[in-house]
């Protein structure tokens, strides 16, 4: 009888050992994923947060030396933050996406220049803008690999004082277009929400602006900039 009941006692602790290891080898239910299954998919709109350096191409120098002078500062070391916002539309096949984006940036990008040490002046972006393409590749569903390229444009305005020379203060201002070329990597971070990191070149044609020196100064823009954004798809 002794026998009987330690093998049913035995028994009973053993079953008891394996429903409780059944249950701890339950797998829970899988959650639903975080990110969409084509996350870069469709329309988005954004913003953007940036730096750029570079120059405003000019002749300034050529007509100081026609008028006797020496320009001592020149427009070719530039700099300045940017932001603005960003949206456009994506198509994606397999892994492959084209797309279009416009943006429009205000900028505080500027240099100043000084003709023969008294003549001081400056120049400034004030907003600039792009519309271009994008064709880009999607590596492990949620980082894409892009490059962009097509149409920009902006505004510049050039300021000089002549006073020492017995002249007035002049300023004026000027629309370019241009083009740009850059590319970048962009990681969907939740559901409907990706970050970029972006580099672009911009390069904006030369226009002519009238500083009271006789001969129009001819200037253009050209720039390296890295930025910073955040897209929402919608």
């Amino acid at each position: 009888m002794r026998l009987l009941g330690a093998a049913t006692a035995i028994g009973l602790l053993l079953g008891a050992t394996s429903v409780q290891a059944a249950d701890l080898l339950e797998v829970p239910p899988l959650e639903p994923p975080l990110l969409d299954v084509d996350p870069f998919a469709g329309f988005y709109i954004g913003a953007n947060l940036g730096w750029a350096w570079g120059e405003f191409p000019n002749n300034a120098d050529h007509i100081a030396l026609g008028l006797g002078f020496d320009v001592t500062d020149d427009l070719d070391d530039a700099d300045g933050i940017f932001g603005g916002i960003q949206g456009g539309y994506n198509y994606t096949f397999d892994r492959f996406l084209v797309g279009i984006e416009a943006e429009i940036n205000l900028s505080d990008f500027s240099d100043d220049f000084n003709v023969a040490g008294v003549v001081p002046g400056s120049a400034d972006l004030d907003y600039f803008g792009m519309v271009t393409g994008r064709v880009g590749y999607i590596v492990h569903d949620a980082y894409l690999l892009y490059f962009k390229g097509g149409y920009a444009f902006g505004e510049a305005e050039a300021d000089i004082d002549l006073a020492a020379l017995g002249g007035d203060t002049f300023s004026d201002s000027n629309f370019h277009n241009g083009w740009t070329i850059g590319g970048g990597i962009e990681a969907a971070v939740f559901d409907g929400i990706s970050v970029k990191l972006e580099y672009n070149y911009m390069d904006l044609e030369s226009q002519d602006f009238e500083l009271g020196l006789g001969t129009p100064v001819s200037a253009g823009f050209e720039a390296h900039m890295i930025r910073v954004g955040v897209n929402a798809l919608f």
